[in-house]
């Protein structure tokens, strides 16, 4: 999960935004902030990508520090959530086709 919604948690989370135009990063910013306020903050930024005219995209990705139980040590783990808008699935329809072997 890429944050967790389960409780109230205020530890600080450090995530990452990443705003395409097309397919060309405009913005990219690092945020930390208590986690339920980054769960509002990531909600508000796909609200506001969603009604843009212009095909975007936003990229959240962190990392979590997770226990390997069978190699018994600490790892990372990558995460990342990414959401097009409307226009953006509009104008590049071959990255969003499945791939059906007959």
């Amino acid at each position: 999960m890429f944050f967790r919604t389960d409780s109230i948690n205020l530890s600080p989370v450090l995530f990452k935004v990443s705003l395409f135009l097309e397919d060309n990063l405009v913005r990219e910013q690092e945020i930390e902030i208590p986690e339920v306020m980054a769960t509002a903050q990531t909600s508000q930024i796909i609200a506001q990508v969603a009604q843009d005219p212009r095909a975007m995209r936003v990229k959240f990705s962190r990392e979590e520090e997770i226990w390997d139980q069978f190699e018994n040590q600490k790892k990372i783990l990558p995460l990342s959530i990414d959401f097009f808008n409307n226009a953006y699935v509009a104008l590049f329809p071959e990255k969003f086709k499945e791939n059906v072997d007959n």
